[in-house]
């Protein structure tokens, strides 16, 4: 769907091109509309960095995840294992889908890899500043998105820096 990607998803899954690659630093944007949940405000959505063998047992990748309960959170993935980088923390800056809610609810995901840093913001709003510690950064990036959900994304980019 003209302009990005229109995704109703059933099972939780990840989407990439395999030519998406970017390493050093780099600031990834993307843009994303939430339409209605039906319900399912605890389903996530969002993007990932670093992703490496994605088609393999060993897969890995750093994700950045919303839900419709105005939270947001930060994990790495290895393989079959999750590591909670970021618990579901409450933030004001989603916009979130409700019963007022016209059409869509626009979020502007970002994530900036500087030297030793990630910022991790949303709508221009920074959420969490880290050291990157052992988290890889360099590797193909994409979209995460749980179960059940609707959603569209119209831009998905990274620049390198």
């Amino acid at each position: 769907m003209t302009p990005g990607w229109h995704i109703t998803s059933g099972p939780a899954g990840i989407y990439y091109h395999p030519e998406n690659k970017v390493e050093g630093d780099f600031t990834l944007n993307s843009k994303i509309y939430l339409f209605d949940t039906k319900g399912r405000d605890r389903e996530g959505f969002g993007v990932f960095i670093g992703g490496n063998d994605l088609k393999g047992e060993g897969q890995s990748y750093v994700y950045f995840l919303l839900r419709n309960t105005g939270e947001y959170l930060i994990k790495k993935r290895t393989g079959s294992e999750t590591a909670t980088i970021q618990g579901w923390t409450k933030t004001d800056a989603m916009q979130m889908f409700s019963e007022e809610t016209e059409s869509s609810a626009e979020n502007n995901f970002q994530v900036k890899v500087a030297g030793d840093e990630l910022t991790f913001s949303l709508n221009g709003e920074v959420l969490t500043r880290m050291e990157k510690g052992d988290l890889n950064t360099n590797g193909q990036y994409g979209f995460r998105v749980n179960h059940s959900i609707n959603l569209h994304i119209s831009s998905l980019k990274a620049e390198k820096k």
